[in-house]
């Protein structure tokens, strides 16, 4: 049987870089409580869509549910530092296990290197 590994980010309000607003709506019968959150969608864990980048594709609400679920192939760049960027000579050095259709995670362990509460965890980042 496969393990599944939840790999979202949780909200938190008190993040510099993604302010949340919690709010709460008052309603004529004050046993129904009404909140709404407001929030940037390039936030937290979130994907991109197709049509993000290629005019034409996929919108993400579109996307099959199925496409964010299965056996992943982790590459392993943990040796990546700051400002370090993801090369083509690194994915084929670390990447060779990855087949086509394969979901693929880029392991750099910057969460473990850096607060990603900080400043520094988005501006130094190995990058993309």
């Amino acid at each position: 049987m496969s393990k599944v590994i939840d790999l979202t980010h949780p909200f938190v309000q008190t993040h510099w870089r993604w302010l949340v607003g919690l709010y709460r709506k008052k309603h004529v019968d004050p046993s129904i409580q009404h909140f709404f959150m407001n929030y940037n969608l390039h936030s937290f864990t979130h994907c991109d869509a197709l049509l993000h980048f290629f005019p034409g594709k996929l919108s993400i609400d579109k996307v099959p549910l199925d496409k964010f679920m299965g056996e992943a192939a982790v590459v392993d760049l943990s040796h990546l530092g700051e400002n370090e960027g993801v090369t083509a000579a690194d994915l084929e050095k670390h990447g060779q296990h990855v087949r086509a259709g394969d979901i693929v995670l880029l392991r750099t362990d910057w969460p473990l290197k850096c607060d990603i509460m900080s400043r520094d965890f988005w501006g130094k980042a190995p990058y993309t």
